[in-house]
């Protein structure tokens, strides 16, 4: 192989890992769509650790229990039986260390 000199091989075997690393770590999200836990239309009760409970559709899940930041768009407060709206056309980025649970609720509609 004509194609197989020592500079060659040398270039390649220098850029190899680089390539490897770089499309393992493109192919990785920093942020999971609700459709990758197998469901595209579900809206998340995010249970905080001091009580509260906050429904809404999520825009965006961290990748790790332990960091990141949950984004939640047409979030609503829930207090007993009742739900209180945000009062802001804006969505909320919320820490994933102050959420102790998430919980994945059904659309009755489709969202999107």
């Amino acid at each position: 192989m004509i194609w197989a000199t020592n500079d060659v091989v040398s270039v390649l075997v220098f850029l190899l890992p680089g390539l490897v690393g770089s499309a393992t770590f493109y192919s990785l999200t920093s942020h999971p769509k609700p459709n990758e836990f197998g469901n595209d239309d579900c809206f998340v009760v995010l249970h905080f650790h001091d009580g509260r409970r906050l429904y809404g559709w999520p825009e965006e899940l961290p990748s790790l229990p332990s960091g990141g930041h949950f984004i939640v768009d047409e979030g609503e407060w829930l207090v007993d039986d009742d739900r209180f709206p945000v009062e802001s056309n804006s969505v909320m980025l919320i820490s994933a260390n102050d959420v102790r649970m998430v919980e994945f609720v059904e659309a009755e509609y489709s969202h999107r």
